[in-house]
């Protein structure tokens, strides 16, 4: 395991071709309308619909989404690389038609993401969201 992933230039490249400045840490910035963005545009992009996408030091998950459709997402994800953070906000889009873990819900998120949902889960599995010292 890994404290985090951080980003590097070939890392930070969109995926799914969504332009968001600020949501990778590669800019030494974070720039939460720009996952705000990212989100929306993804959710548009696969027909889901979204409540509120609001962005948070959550240090515990790396995203989450509520009853009523609303994600929220760890500002911490920042330290990752993009094709992680944009898994992380499908995911958490994929909950608002199964709000649950069932193979119904791994099958859609599969289906977004060209079969590789097993080898990014992978992946994010060996990412830690940062310590970050109390000021």
């Amino acid at each position: 395991d890994v404290d985090v992933c951080i980003s590097n230039e070939e890392d930070a490249k969109d995926v799914f071709g969504i332009e968001a400045e600020g949501t990778d840490i590669t800019g030494g910035r974070l720039n939460k309308e720009g996952y705000q963005s990212v989100a929306r545009q993804l959710a548009e992009r696969f027909g889901f619909e979204v409540g509120r996408v609001t962005v948070r030091a959550a240090r515990t998950k790396w995203g989450s989404c509520s009853a009523r459709n609303d994600i929220s997402l760890s500002l911490f994800l920042a330290a990752l690389p993009r094709h992680l953070q944009e898994f992380v906000i499908i995911h958490e889009l994929c909950h608002t038609v199964h709000h649950n873990h069932s193979a119904a819900f791994h099958a859609l998120v599969d289906r977004c993401l060209g079969g590789r949902e097993r080898e990014l889960e992978g992946e994010l599995k060996r990412c830690r969201i940062p310590i970050v010292a109390e000021a």
